[in-house]
């Protein structure tokens, strides 16, 4: 979920089943919009740049201007296991990694050069061979990190981010967070730091030297020892991070993380956006339904 300043506009996906598709709230008419996007699978959508958002559908990855969320500008598509290019190929603007679904339904690596039109595919053949737990895990999401040339992903159920060569896709490394499982959520922050949740804890790493330079604990267990997770995060001018299990979003300081702030919500946030200085969204868990709340100034 994130905001798009020029047209005060906050998106996201719907999620699955019939009428999925771009999700969308007016800030100013507080008003929510849907666009539609064939298919009825998961829908994902993410920032792309200035006034640009990303989607994902079951048939492939569009680009789209965030004034006009309804038309396509690029569409990255496959047919039998050949990526291809639709409209304007120059809007992929730096190289981009994304997880797909290869031949046997394995899950592969694809980077995409769009000024260049090519889709470089590879096999995690390192998550074949490691000791995972097939039925359970499988690698959920990766993020370029291009001025320390790694490429970092992240497995379901697991703490440790795996780390490969940005160019060839071969495993470097491993980065280990906090150990308590779930990693996710990864935002880059800075050419060589990024941030992750880690189920119940935020961190802050160096991606240079694969360490934590902060992290922390933000949900508490649920007696006498459940853990419970965190959701998302918005890292900007404030770090707010939302808090299902607590109904609350919490207002950090981003290079300490120390609690400066603290808000109850309706309902269960799982998804938190920004809308001003003090003011946010949040998207409850399960259900989407929109709540609004702002910090004490």
């Amino acid at each position: 979920m994130f905001l798009d300043p020029a047209t005060a506009t906050v998106f996201d996906g719907t999620g699955f089943g019939r009428g999925s598709g771009i999700w969308s709230w007016d800030t100013k008419a507080r008003r929510q919009r849907w666009v539609s996007v064939p298919g009825g699978g998961y829908v994902r959508v993410r920032r792309h740049g200035d006034g640009l958002m990303r989607v994902r559908d079951t048939h492939g990855i569009s680009i789209r201007a965030c004034a006009e969320a309804h038309v396509e500008l690029s569409r990255l598509w496959t047919a039998e296991d050949d990526w291809r290019f639709d409209g304007d190929s120059a809007l992929w603007i730096e190289p981009l990694p994304l997880l797909v679904k290869g031949k046997r339904n394995h899950t592969d690596l694809i980077i995409v050069d769009g000024p260049a039109q090519t889709v470089t595919r590879h096999e995690l053949n390192w998550f074949f061979e490691g000791e995972y737990d097939f039925g359970y895990q499988g690698p959920t999401e990766c993020l370029a990190m291009p001025a320390v040339g790694v490429i970092l992903v992240a497995i379901t159920r697991s703490s440790t981010l795996v780390v490969l060569d940005i160019h060839t896709g071969q495993k470097l490394d491993e980065i280990q967070l906090s150990g308590h499982g779930g990693a996710g959520n990864l935002t880059r922050l800075s050419d060589t730091t990024f941030a992750a949740t880690n189920y119940d804890s935020l961190c802050l790493v160096d991606a240079t030297q694969g360490l934590i330079q902060t992290s922390e604990v933000l949900q508490p267990p649920k007696p006498p020892n459940m853990a419970q997770f965190i959701g998302n995060y918005d890292w900007g001018s404030v770090l707010a991070v939302a808090r299902p299990f607590s109904r609350d979003v919490l207002k950090l300081d981003p290079k300490t993380f120390e609690v400066i702030g603290r808000r109850r919500v309706l309902r269960r946030p799982f998804s938190v956006c920004m809308t001003s200085e003090n003011q946010f969204l949040t998207r409850s868990w399960k259900t989407g339904a929109v709540s609004l709340g702002a910090f004490r100034r």
